[in-house]
């Protein structure tokens, strides 16, 4: 087993910046297994849905793919605000990532009031946390009026000894309307968060 060390990853997304839409223009990005660049294991090698008992203190790590829906939103930004005083606000406001970000970290902190948001997993094992969480999540925006935005959400738990344990997919959609004013992402991640906070609360402890 391999647990990757990697400084550059922040635990900072508790509080990042505002971003934006346009993502239908941007390009998508090319998401990879949440466990990219954190461990040798896939996050497939964890049981799906099952039974699991965080010991304290629990360290929350964010996932491969968090920071490219960011990187994706903040090209998209440019893009829609080159428009000037035509610019959707509303369509940037619904695409803010950090929406789903902190409503995913609040179910957990929930769960786990006293979890604390750290680089890595190597760094969760140095500071002799009993359990981790790795939590990660997609966007796939919709391009027109009848496409899908899908929202996806996976928080992966972790024992003392950095083997993953649980596995919890949750995922929301929502169809664009016409007009299509906005991708619907917001709409598409309550649907998700609702569903990962039903699993959180069925499958963790």
């Amino acid at each position: 087993m391999t647990i990757i060390n990697n400084p550059a990853r922040r635990a900072l997304l508790l509080g990042v910046p505002a971003v934006a839409l346009g993502a239908c223009a941007a390009e998508a990005p090319k998401y990879e297994d949440a466990l990219s660049g954190l461990h040798n294991l896939p996050g497939m090698a964890a049981p799906p849905d099952a039974p699991f008992r965080a010991g304290a203190p629990v360290a929350l790590v964010f996932g491969s793919n968090i920071e490219r829906v960011l990187k994706q939103q903040t090209d998209a930004d440019k893009i829609v605000k080159s428009f000037g005083p035509l610019t959707n606000t509303r369509q940037l406001a619904d695409q803010d990532p950090q929406y789903v970000i902190t409503q995913a970290v609040g179910v957990l902190k929930q769960r786990y009031p006293q979890i604390e948001g750290i680089d890595d997993l190597a760094t969760a094992a140095r500071r002799k946390f009993a359990s981790a969480i790795v939590l990660d999540f997609t966007v796939r925006l919709g391009a027109s009026t009848g496409h899908q935005t899908v929202v996806a959400l996976v928080a992966i738990a972790f024992d003392a000894r950095q083997q993953p344990v649980s596995r919890l997919d949750a995922s929301g959609s929502a169809t664009l309307g016409y007009p299509a004013w906005t991708a619907k992402q917001k709409e598409a991640s309550d649907i998700a968060v609702a569903a990962f906070r039903e699993k959180v609360d069925r499958f963790w402890s």
